[in-house]
């Protein structure tokens, strides 16, 4: 599935940057980028719960 755990590691970084983008009350001003943040979260989510 992925070419090298480098790739792994982006993908996991990236999705706990996620979470705590979502953590923040501030996000929810803005529905638009909320639904990219929360669509992007929702993607990488099976991948981040079979991988840690």
């Amino acid at each position: 599935m992925f070419s090298n755990e480098s790739q792994l590691s982006d993908l996991l970084a990236e999705y706990r940057s996620l979470e705590v983008r979502l953590a923040d009350p501030s996000r929810y001003v803005d529905p638009v980028e909320l639904r990219r943040v929360c669509d992007r979260f929702e993607q990488l989510e099976p991948v981040a719960v079979a991988y840690t």
